[in-house]
């Protein structure tokens, strides 16, 4: 495949084609493709940097930030969510986050460049969930505590 055939797998998405000439590895696609990347795109390529694990875990923190407006301490029902459950998961997730980022912080001390800037937005994320969830739940277990 020469320079900007497309080829038949490449209809409708970008495709990676050898370069005769060159040799080496240049996009290839359709012409009327747009250039830029869209909003949706750039969402999904964060969302892949991350992982599926650490996505997992700040949508756990996203659903347990509401819930503390609903821990009343009634046992009965749905009740029983916000105001058992959630404490405990809340607990987990803390600890959870606290390892991610231990784990991030040691593995960025083995990696350079691209590597390492990975790392950072890594700890970046988990700080800021960390610091939602603390700021959310805080008042909570401290009424328990007093």
């Amino acid at each position: 495949m020469g320079s900007g055939q497309v080829g038949p797998l490449s209809r409708g998405r970008l495709a990676v084609g050898r370069n005769s000439a060159e040799g080496s590895s240049i996009p290839v696609g359709r012409k009327d493709a747009p250039q830029g990347r869209s909003v949706t795109s750039r969402c999904y390529g964060f969302v892949a940097r991350l992982g599926a694990l650490r996505v997992f875990l700040a949508t756990l923190v996203l659903a347990c930030l509401p819930t503390v407006f609903f821990a009343t301490g009634e046992a009965q029902g749905w009740h029983a969510i916000p105001s058992y459950v959630a404490p405990v998961l809340v607990v987990l997730v803390v600890w959870g986050l606290l390892f991610d980022m231990l784990m991030a912080r040691v593995l960025m001390g083995e990696q350079q460049g691209h590597a390492r800037d990975h790392y950072k937005t890594i700890l970046l994320v988990d700080a800021i969930l960390l610091v939602a969830l603390l700021s959310f739940w805080g008042p909570f277990y401290v009424s328990l505590l007093s």
